[in-house]
């Protein structure tokens, strides 16, 4: 299994801070299950990039904060 690398996740916390949500814990659920689905979408051979796109769009930009 692939993990991600402190860069990575970074990347995805900020996306997470950027969308104000408000409860901190909420946050930090988000972050982890979101590397949890792009570590998996990049066991098919994806860059981490190209998976954290297949991600978020399955998430959507508002559903985040919704």
């Amino acid at each position: 299994m692939y993990e991600l690398t402190i860069d990575d996740i970074e990347v995805i916390a900020a996306d997470v801070r950027s969308q104000e949500i408000v409860f901190t814990h909420l946050a930090d659920e988000l972050i982890d299950h979101i590397c949890c689905d792009v570590e998996s979408e990049m066991e098919s051979g994806l860059t981490f990039y190209e998976a954290y796109a297949r991600v978020r769009q399955k998430f959507g930009r508002r559903r985040l904060k919704e």
